[in-house]
């Protein structure tokens, strides 16, 4: 007989309520979003920034190929280049600091597309 397992988005959703029980005062995600669909990667990020402001954690994540609206539920990045940190600061503020450097953005290119380059 077939016994069925969890879903990437179950186990997901299982780790959130896993790291909300425990109320370390910091939790780190790497590469959550990894294999959800669009709307469910939003809604994984979505919990850890509630699960962040009502539980008062610090919550430090990695992404791959992150939207802007995951982008924007972040208060502040931190762009590494070959394990140096080009910039830390609000995320409002990023993409303007590296026009002030002189790169360019392409029309219609997500803020996370242009600071990864």
């Amino acid at each position: 007989a077939f016994v069925r397992g969890l879903s990437g988005g179950e186990r997901k959703r299982v780790t959130l309520i896993e790291a909300m029980i425990t109320r370390s005062s910091i939790a780190s995600w790497d590469c959550g979003t990894r294999g959800l669909d669009a709307v469910s990667a939003f809604d994984y990020v979505q919990c850890l920034r509630i699960m962040t402001d009502i539980l008062g954690k610090t919550t430090i994540c990695s992404f791959y190929q992150a939207s802007e609206a995951i982008y924007d539920l972040f208060d502040r990045v931190i762009l590494l280049v070959k394990g140096r940190m080009i910039y830390f600061g609000p995320t409002k503020k990023a993409k303007q600091y590296f026009l002030d450097l002189g790169f360019k953005c392409e029309a219609r290119k997500s803020t996370p597309d242009f600071l990864s380059i």
